[in-house]
């Protein structure tokens, strides 16, 4: 198992901050992730949310 890079973070979209990757899946021909986005990357604060997102939205960036 890696050490989580603390310098790095998993972004959906423009916004998003993801806490965690549940699973991966499929829907027809576009590859998934179900991930947990932090409550905070909306600003409203109304905790983590469960979300399916396209793998093409998911990227690593430094923080």
């Amino acid at each position: 198992m890696s050490v989580p890079d603390p310098t790095r973070q998993l972004v959906a979209g423009q916004y998003e901050r993801a806490v965690e990757v549940l699973d991966y899946h499929q829907h027809g021909s576009e590859r998934c992730a179900t991930v947990v986005i932090a409550g905070d990357s909306y600003g409203d604060d109304l905790g983590d949310q469960e979300l399916c997102i396209e793998l093409a939205e998911l990227r690593m960036v430094s923080r």
